[in-house]
C-alpha cells in the first residue's frame, strides 16, 4: 500500500505557508515604516496603506509569475514555444503538488525518486540517447518516445523501457563449461547441462554436438533524408538509431513474451532462431564433413562445411532470401524467402552478427578427431617432403643444364670468328675463351698463381698449334 505524505510536508502546503508568511512580514514591515515617518491623518494613512498594499501585491504576484516563467526555461533543454509552455505548466503543477512523474531514463533504466512513478498527474520524462520507452494508459498503449524531453499527460505512464544500443545474447555452454566431462555430483552440473541443451544438435550420422552461439542484434533504424542532411551521424536524435515504429513493435513483443518490465526489456527470440537454424543445417551433414574443405577461393583461402553452416545461419537472420539446401547440404541456384528475417523485421529487430564461439564434442569423438588429424598430418607432411625433394632435384638438374648451356656459349665465342684448322687449334679456341672469361670475372678468387697457370697452359697450346 502506498504511504501518504504527511499534510505539513506536502509541496502545496509548504509553498502556501511560505507565501502567507512573506505577505504578513511585508504588511507588518510596511505598517511599521508608515507609522514612523508619515505626517498624514489617520484616515489618509489607512487609505494610502490599502492602496499601496494592493499595488504591491499586484506587482508581487505578476513578478513571481514572470520570474517563474523565466527560470523554468532553464530546468530542461527545451527549444520550441510549445515545449516552453509545457515546462512552465509542469513547474507550476509541481509547486502546487498536482504534478505527475518526473523521470530520467538512462541506458533504458528508470532513475526516479521514491513514489515518483506512481503519480498520475501531468509529468515529464527525459531520456538519454541510448533509451526509448513505450507509454500507456490503464486501458491502452499511447505512444513510443525516444531520446529527448517528453511531456506526459494525466494518467499516462511508462509501460516498459529498452536500450537502443546493440544487445549480445549467448546461448550454450560458457567458458570452461564442458557438459560431457563434468561430474554429476558437481554443484554446477544441472546448470551446465541446461546450457548444453540450449544448443544441443545432432549431425546426419546422429553424433551429438554442443555449441556456444552469440547473436548481436539491435532495434532496426534506417536514416531518413533529414538525418542524412543533418550529417551528425544520428538517426532519430540518437547516435544508436531510433525508429518510433520499430521500437514500439519491439517493446510490445517483449511485453507479450512476459519480459520483466522493471528493467530494460530485451528479447531472446533472435538467439532462439539462430539455434533452431543451426540444428536444421547441422542435421544435413555428417560429422566428418564439418572440417572438410567445401570450396577454395581465388586468394588461396578455403571454406570448410562448418564455416558454410555458420554463414548460412547468419544469412537466414540477416537476408530476405537465402540459397536452398537439399537434404545433404548441397546448395542450389534456387533461393527461398527467409521466415526468420521476415519475423524479425516485423518485430523491428536487425541482427548484426552471429558468432559460433566454440563447438563441444564427446571425449571419444575428440580422440577420434585427434587421431585422424595426426595421421592425416603425417601423411601430408610426408607428401610435402616428397614434393619438396622432387622440386629440389628438378632445380638441380635445371641449374646443371643452364650451366652447360652457358659454358658452351662462352667457350664457343671464338668459333664464330675463326674456323679451326685442326683439333689442336679447336682446343686452343676453347681454352682461350674460357681462360679469358675466368680471369676477367674470378681473378680475385684464383689469385696470381691461378692466372699464371692458365696463361702458361694457353701459351703451350698456342705454341703447339703453330
Amino acid at each position: 500500500m502506498e504511504e501518504k505524505t504527511p499534510f505539513w510536508e506536502r509541496p502545496a502546503v509548504r509553498t502556501l505557508i511560505i507565501f502567507v508568511a512573506m505577505v504578513v512580514a511585508y504588511l507588518v514591515l510596511g505598517m511599521w515604516v508608515d507609522a514612523g515617518i508619515t505626517t498624514k491623518t489617520a484616515e489618509q494613512i489607512d487609505a494610502d496603506r490599502i492602496l499601496s498594499s494592493l499595488f504591491d501585491a499586484f506587482f508581487c504576484i505578476v513578478g513571481v509569475g514572470l520570474w517563474a516563467v523565466f527560470f523554468s526555461q532553464f530546468i530542461l533543454p527545451v527549444r520550441k514555444i510549445k515545449q516552453r509552455a509545457e515546462i512552465f505548466d509542469r513547474f507550476t503543477t509541481y509547486i502546487t503538488g498536482g504534478h505527475g512523474p518526473a523521470i530520467f531514463v538512462e541506458n533504458g533504466n528508470i532513475r526516479a525518486s521514491a513514489g515518483e512513478t506512481s503519480r498520475k498527474g501531468p509529468g515529464l520524462m527525459w531520456l538519454d540517447s541510448a533509451s526509448a520507452a513505450l507509454l500507456r494508459r490503464p486501458t491502452n498503449y499511447t505512444r513510443t518516445i525516444g531520446p529527448g524531453v517528453h511531456f506526459t499527460k494525466k494518467d499516462e505512464y511508462i509501460a516498459a523501457t529498452t536500450a537502443l544500443f546493440p544487445s549480445i545474447l549467448t546461448f550454450g555452454p560458457g567458458e570452461g563449461e564442458d557438459p560431457f566431462k563434468i561430474a554429476k555430483d558437481d554443484p554446477k552440473y544441472d546448470e551446465v547441462q541446461r546450457h548444453h541443451w540450449e544448443t544441443r544438435a545432432l549431425t546426419r550420422d546422429a553424433i551429438e554436438v554442443g555449441a556456444s552461439i552469440a547473436v548481436i542484434f539491435r532495434i532496426r533504424a534506417e536514416a531518413s533524408e533529414a538525418d542524412k542532411q543533418r550529417g551528425d551521424g544520428c538517426i532519430g536524435a540518437s547516435r544508436f538509431g531510433f525508429d518510433e515504429t520499430n521500437t514500439g513493435s519491439y517493446i510490445r513483443e517483449c511485453i507479450s513474451k512476459d519480459a520483466k518490465i522493471d528493467q530494460p526489456v530485451w528479447s531472446t527470440l533472435p538467439a532462439q532462431m539462430a539455434v533452431d537454424v543451426w540444428r536444421e543445417y547441422l542435421s544435413r551433414f555428417r560429422l566428418e564433413q564439418l572440417f572438410e574443405i567445401k570450396e577454395e577461393k581465388a586468394d588461396g583461402s578455403v571454406i570448410t562445411y562448418l564455416q558454410f553452416i555458420s554463414e548460412m545461419v547468419k544469412k537466414r537472420l540477416t537476408e530476405a532470401s537465402v540459397p536452398r539446401l537439399n537434404d545433404f547440404g548441397e546448395a542450389s541456384a534456387e533461393t527461398l524467402p527467409s521466415p526468420e528475417f521476415k519475423r524479425l523485421s516485423e518485430m523491428g529487430v536487425k541482427v548484426v552478427n552471429v558468432n559460433f564461439k566454440r563447438l563441444i564434442f564427446k571425449p571419444e569423438v575428440e580422440e577420434k578427431f585427434i587421431s585422424q588429424w595426426t595421421t592425416l598430418w603425417m601423411k601430408n607432411a610426408q607428401k610435402e617432403r616428397e614434393f619438396i625433394e622432387k622440386a629440389r632435384r628438378l632445380q638441380v638438374e635445371k641449374g646443371r643444364m643452364d650451366a652447360l648451356v652457358n659454358f658452351a656459349n662462352l667457350a664457343g665465342k671464338d668459333f664464330s670468328k675463326f674456323t679451326p684448322r685442326n683439333k689442336d687449334e679447336a682446343l686452343y679456341f676453347l681454352v682461350n675463351a674460357t681462360t679469358r672469361e675466368v680471369i676477367s670475372k674470378y681473378i680475385s678468387q684464383i689469385g696470381k698463381t691461378g692466372v699464371d697457370t692458365l696463361t702458361d697452359m694457353k701459351r703451350w697450346l698456342q705454341d703447339k698449334t703453330q
